[in-house]
């Protein structure tokens, strides 16, 4: 867990209310597919490269899921089949039935 930005910050007013204990912030080591299995499920941490995991609980996951979300979608079997391919150290076949991850650049002069 870290520190959010000042800039990312909601009002303070928003603090004081409690409204912000429901949301959690954290960064986690990438991973990619490939690797030994176990506890690491067939991936390898990507060296220097972090994610930034966003967690809701609470009223503010209550009112998400009413207001925010159209369609959960089931993907255990696909998930199942990446599984199957990576047992056969089938990498490039697994990664070829996830989607493409977008990567989204920063704006100029924003730091994290």
């Amino acid at each position: 867990r870290g520190t959010i930005p000042v800039a990312a910050q909601p009002p303070r007013s928003a603090w004081a209310a409690g409204s912000c204990d429901d949301i959690v912030v954290q960064w986690d080591p990438e991973r990619a597919l490939g690797g030994a299995c176990g506890r690491e499920g067939r991936t390898h941490q990507i060296s220097g490269v972090r994610s930034l995991q966003m967690g809701v609980r609470g009223t503010t996951a209550d009112r998400y899921g009413r207001e925010s979300i159209a369609m959960i979608t089931d993907v255990t079997e696909l998930f199942r089949s990446v599984g199957e391919l990576l047992e056969c150290d089938d990498i490039v076949g697994a990664t070829s039935l996830l989607q493409t991850e977008a990567i989204y650049p920063l704006p100029a002069g924003c730091v994290i």
